[in-house]
């Protein structure tokens, strides 16, 4: 176990810089929780000593995290080097559209002078530009199909 340990740690130390065994951990870490899973399952099945029980419960437990925080590496060293692949096409995308933005004349505030009507019909206009055009909405029936031929036949009936 004690060597597995070993593994696990010099993989997650490879997966946090940017060595170049860090295409290996992945594998590694896989290994490990193998033998961890192993190493798990013929714990469970050993019974303990009666002097040893709570001891054998503890050991039972320690691995089981050891295992589950090992699988949880092993996910992470194989979905890095997908996500590096993501950030790096957004940071090409986040800087193309952030040259497409700066081309783009900022509005500048412009001060409305005239009659309170004149002032809003101009701001009536400026939200009608502002605004995309809205497809114009059907009103709802209250009636249901079932309903009305309830009431079709009460009226013939």
């Amino acid at each position: 176990m004690g060597i597995q340990l070993v593994r696990v740690r010099t993989a997650y130390a490879d997966l946090s810089s940017r060595s170049g065994r860090r295409k290996r951990a992945a594998a590694e870490l896989a290994t490990a929780v193998g033998t961890l899973t192993k190493l798990e399952h013929r714990l469970v099945a050993t019974p303990a000593p009666s002097e040893a029980t709570k001891l054998g419960t503890l050991l039972v437990k320690l691995v089981a995290q050891q295992t589950a925080l090992t699988e949880e590496a092993h996910q992470l060293a194989v979905f890095t080097p997908r996500f590096s692949v993501y950030m790096t096409r957004l940071r090409t995308v986040s800087a193309r559209f952030d040259k497409t933005m700066s081309a783009i004349p900022k509005p500048t505030r412009t001060a409305v002078r005239g009659t309170r009507a004149e002032v809003l019909a101009a701001n009536q206009n400026f939200l009608v530009q502002k605004m995309p055009p809205q497809p114009p909405r059907r009103p709802r029936s209250t009636h249901t199909p079932a309903a009305s031929r309830r009431s079709s036949k009460e009226s013939t009936g």
